[in-house]
């Protein structure tokens, strides 16, 4: 089973006897490929619509995982998922493919659905700052983080656990939290090429925004903070090279 790279990555953030809900799963290629590699032993795709849920088991039955994997219908994470899984997996969700607040969404009408699951790993294609603060909120920390470039765009993926982070004197400033909260607390501390290359390009845009304004116009002092957390997120990334 071949997979896009972004969701091979996303699959190898899962801890390994996991097993995992995938909202919306499509057409349940990430449920396949996470039984085939071994890194799953039972997978559940949720999706709301009916389409993509007769394709995954289509899918299913195809590839032969039919007996570990199973479909199911419904907005968001399943009510009682934790009951679809065999019992004594430790259990894990994935949600990609969709934006921030979304997720973020997700994830908050769900939170008592959530409890019996330890591990979430998520790719927001955009808002990422908002799903860090929901997960903070919602008592999860950041495990990893991964940032790549798949097709001719960056993506983020986070991988978060139940419990509290350690707190630190640097986390406890506002300004640091800001910036973990938009940039990622594992990507500002590992750094590497790709985040770096995200970083200048943000930094090459707002430069580019802010020479065709004006102080004192209208969202100028807006951008102007948005450019100086690039350079400081620049700076700490900078430190991992």
């Amino acid at each position: 089973m071949k997979i896009t790279k972004r969701l091979g990555q996303a699959a190898e953030l899962v801890s390994p006897g996991s097993g995992v809900l995938d909202v919306g799963c499509d057409h349940g290629l990430t449920c396949i490929y996470l039984i085939e590699s071994g890194r799953s032993p039972f997978a559940v795709g949720s999706d709301l619509r009916e389409g993509p849920i007769r394709k995954a088991e289509e899918n299913f039955k195809a590839f032969g995982v039919e007996g570990r994997a199973k479909a199911v219908r419904a907005d968001g994470v399943p009510k009682g998922a934790a009951g679809l899984f065999p019992d004594g997996l430790p259990l894990a969700v994935v949600m990609t493919g969709m934006g921030g607040l979304l997720i973020s969404r997700i994830l908050r009408e769900a939170e008592e659905e959530l409890r019996p699951f330890g591990e979430l790993v998520l790719g927001p294609q955009s808002d990422a700052d908002a799903v860090r603060r929901t997960l903070r909120e919602l008592g999860f920390f950041i495990a990893d983080e991964r940032m790549l470039v798949d097709a001719g765009k960056f993506y983020v993926l986070i991988k978060a656990e139940r419990g509290f982070a350690e707190a630190t004197e640097l986390k406890e400033r506002e300004f640091l939290q800001e910036l973990e909260d938009r940039f990622g607390p594992i990507l500002l501390s590992r750094g590497g090429e790709v985040f770096s290359a995200y970083l200048e390009k943000e930094e090459k845009r707002l430069s580019s925004i802010l020479e065709g304004m004006e102080e004192g116009q209208r969202g100028y002092a807006e951008n102007i903070e948005e450019l100086e957390g690039v350079r400081a997120a620049m700076a700490a990334a900078g430190r991992q090279r």
